[in-house]
């Protein structure tokens, strides 16, 4: 349990590691793989004072850090605040060590009050959230109807566009003078002519597609207005 709890205080800017355990083996091991320094427990009253932050989880059946500690640590530290994480069952520190000032003592309690919390806090904003999910799903949704419009609007296009091709060519026949750079010009105008006469009507197709209970009916309207072959 130590170790993962060390793991995320380094994962977020945890850097200077002091590692005291009653096995100097193994404050060494967890000290190389985390690039901290190790020492026996016969080290814990002078390390102590150098804990901005003590993590404590041992098996012991009593307390481990009592006020004397604490005591000593806050009159050596010059009063500066020390936080004590006790996550060891049963506790590894005094409650007592609490009524001390500059001693902030959380343990598995005092860190579960937190978690619920947190937990609770979330809870509240499951609501809000769910609005925004609604939101996005509608719009998306809307989005995903349009698309069946998307056929209907490239046989409108294909087919004003044959017409206006067809048309061209005719004046074409009369027009034999034109230079070719005339001929782009009018090309160009009629191309400009029917898109925006189209830009209406496919932005209308649309939204009723979007919205229209029977979006169906819609396209087969628009097929029969504008003269369309019915897609596969």
């Amino acid at each position: 349990m130590s170790e993962l709890t060390l793991k995320h205080l380094v994962e977020n800017g945890a850097s200077e590691l002091i590692m005291v355990n009653r096995s100097l083996e193994k404050a060494q091991a967890l000290a190389q793989e985390y690039r901290g320094q190790a020492f026996g427990l016969d080290a814990l009253d002078d390390q102590i004072v150098r804990a901005d932050i003590t993590l404590t989880s041992t098996a012991a059946k009593d307390y481990v850090l009592k006020p004397e500690h604490f005591r000593k640590a806050v009159k050596k530290r010059g009063g500066e605040p020390m936080f004590v994480i006790d996550i060891a069952v049963p506790r590894d520190v005094d409650p007592a060590v609490n009524d001390i000032d500059e001693i902030y003592l959380y343990d598995m309690d005092g860190l579960q009050e937190a978690a619920n919390a947190n937990l609770d806090a979330r809870r509240g904003e499951i609501s809000s959230a769910m609005e925004i999910v609604d939101a996005g799903v509608q719009s998306f949704t809307r989005w995903l109807d349009s698309l069946a419009a998307e056929p209907a609007i490239v046989s409108m296009v294909e087919e004003m566009n044959a017409i206006r091709e067809e048309e061209f060519e005719k004046s074409l026949r009369t027009l034999r003078d034109l230079t070719d750079e005339e001929r782009e010009e009018i090309e160009y105008l009629t191309k400009r002519i029917v898109n925006k006469i189209l830009q209406r009507p496919m932005s209308q197709l649309k939204r009723e597609m979007a919205s229209h209970q029977d979006p169906n009916s819609v396209i087969h309207l628009v097929r029969r207005l504008f003269g369309l072959k019915e897609s596969s």
